[in-house]
């Protein structure tokens, strides 16, 4: 009998391709989504995404259910039976709300809403919770030292609700399955910028990629902003949510998951012109505009590649994906 993944937030970017993958590799599968409006669409992106996964298979391994972070119906009923967890739904807007409990108060209380149905329910082997880079590496300051999962972020130094949202988050997880003594692993991702394809056709499409879709559309062709990131790619992260299930050595642990590359805007655009036809790449930015410049935010990934012996997409691969699959 096959084993059952829940996962939360199953319209996501990284969600989609968790799905994906998880149907490919045999498991059942149960997802969240807020309204079952989206189900069909989510359905066929499966089928129309995988060379492996036909319209049987998804309707016989996927099973959907209406829930919300911000309520208690429908989550009962989904979890008996269920094997292991990936929580990663979680606020990610495109820009700042007015009030900052609107990203804090979901984060916070969602993941402890998923950790307190898997503690009551006896099958739930292994809850992975999707943190960020987030809760790591930032409200520093100056900070020379590669960050390490040993870090996390200042929160008296953070202005973003949605950096704290993250940060708040991964410390009550961690703090309730130490108080709760659960009978389940819990292991957190914690990953940086997430690009690479999406699922998602049209419209709509994940906010993290609205970077490289300014880069490529004329909005930065003037320059681009100063700006150092880490990344990974969609399908990294990904795997990784899947592989963490069945690696030992990932039970109670914290991953930071990013190629180690701390790399510009103006790289990225420069990495672009490489791949893309002229066409695509005209708007590309070839100058930093002036003003204030940004500060790198180094990693030391050692942790994740020697856990899961893995090995980064390529940028080359990542963005030339990425730019692919925005709406043209």
């Amino acid at each position: 009998m096959s084993e059952t993944i829940l996962v939360t937030g199953g319209t996501g970017y990284v969600s989609n391709w968790v799905i994906l993958y998880a149907l490919e590799r045999g498991y059942k599968v149960k997802t969240s989504l807020r309204s079952l409006s989206k189900e069909a669409q989510l359905r066929e992106s499966l089928v129309l995404s995988s060379d492996k996964l036909t319209k049987e298979l998804v309707d016989k391994n996927l099973d959907v259910f209406v829930a919300d972070l911000v309520s208690d119906d429908g989550w009962a009923e989904a979890f008996p039976g269920v094997d292991y967890v990936l929580h990663i739904a979680s606020p990610f807007p495109a820009v700042q709300p007015k009030n900052p409990d609107d990203i804090i108060i979901p984060a916070v209380e969602g993941t402890l809403k998923i950790l307190r149905f898997a503690a009551s329910t006896p099958t739930v082997k292994q809850v992975v919770v999707t943190s960020s880079m987030a809760a790591i590496a930032y409200g520093h300051g100056e900070h020379p030292e590669p960050f390490t999962e040993k870090d996390w972020s200042n929160k008296d130094n953070l202005t973003s609700a949605y950096l704290l949202s993250k940060t708040l988050a991964e410390e009550g997880a961690w703090k309730y399955v130490k108080e709760n003594n659960v009978k389940y692993a819990l292991t957190v991702m914690n990953p940086a910028y997430i690009f690479g394809p999406t699922l998602k056709k049209g419209t709509g499409f994940p906010a993290s990629l609205e970077l490289i879709q300014k880069l490529v559309d004329g909005t930065n062709k003037d320059g681009a902003a100063s700006m150092f990131l880490s990344y990974v790619d969609v399908r990294d992260i990904s795997t990784l949510h899947l592989d963490a299930l069945t690696n030992p050595k990932a039970k109670g642990e914290r991953f930071l998951v990013n190629t180690g590359v701390n790399i510009s805007l103006l790289e990225i655009a420069d990495i672009l012109r490489e791949v893309l036809p002229a066409e695509k790449a005209k708007n590309l930015p070839t100058k930093e505009l002036e003003g204030k410049k940004d500060d790198r935010r180094p990693s030391d990934v050692t942790k994740a590649r020697t856990t899961f012996g893995w090995a980064p997409i390529s940028p080359k691969e990542t963005f030339l994906a990425t730019v692919n699959s925005l709406p043209q």
